[in-house]
């Protein structure tokens, strides 16, 4: 009798983490990956077209274009944020970006980091070359 007064008793859970827009919590202390946000940069002097995908464990769950404009417009470099529309913490997320509908690069986020999140740059320089750079948030987390 008396342990089930304990079990009846009920249970704390005390987590920390990033709060999504539908109230799902990024899970950065566990095994499970998060992606804050997607940064779309251009360096170059004309405008490009770019195209994202993002899967999250095999399943696309982001997809769009956007026209970036030029560096020259803003006399440094123009750059949208794409801010976190997509699962909260998966086992692996697999970004897919592209310019001007040239060939697609792809990156695996597969490796968690406790207390911080992922951040995917697709990146144009001058002269239209472009790659996929990756950065983590630290400790701050409040940019998950």
């Amino acid at each position: 009798m008396y342990r089930r007064e304990l079990l009846g008793a009920g249970i704390v859970i005390v987590s920390s983490g990033c709060l999504t827009d539908s109230g799902d919590e990024a899970d950065t202390s566990s095994s499970k990956v998060t992606l804050g946000k997607i940064e779309i940069s251009n360096f170059d002097d004309a405008p490009h077209d770019a195209e994202i995908e993002l899967y999250a464990d095999g399943d696309l769950v982001y997809n769009e274009r956007y026209s970036v404009g030029s560096a020259a417009d803003r006399d440094t470099t123009s750059t949208i944020v794409v801010e976190r529309d997509w699962p909260a913490s998966v086992e692996q997320y697999t970004f897919r970006g592209r310019f001007d509908d040239r060939e697609w690069l792809s990156f695996v986020f597969d490796e968690p980091h406790s207390k911080t999140c992922h951040i995917a740059k697709l990146h144009i320089s001058e002269g239209g070359d472009y790659d996929i750079y990756t950065a983590t948030t630290g400790a701050d987390e409040s940019l998950c």
